[in-house]
């Protein structure tokens, strides 16, 4: 059974999407676009990793959402891997 629960601004939002959200986001984080600034300083060996966990999580908050990577003046391969 699809059992659907009213948003924050009366929008359904169905109950087996809303068990995989955090309960201090609520409901109305299906409505929102997120944004992830990210600077970045010689992160070249990790940034890879990091930004597809920011991908993942950010996709099972919602569907519009981007990653915004700054290279903060690095010395490495950083600026190749953003």
């Amino acid at each position: 059974m699809n059992q659907t629960m009213p948003s924050c601004d009366g929008t359904p939002v169905a109950q087996e999407a809303r068990s995989h959200t955090p309960s201090f986001l609520g409901d109305s984080v299906f409505n929102k676009s997120l944004t992830v600034v990210l600077p970045v300083y010689n992160g070249e060996s990790r940034l890879r990793k990091s930004v597809n966990e920011i991908l993942e999580l950010a996709s099972e908050l919602t569907s519009k959402f981007g990653v915004l990577i700054i290279d903060d003046g690095s010395n490495d391969a950083t600026n190749e891997v953003a």
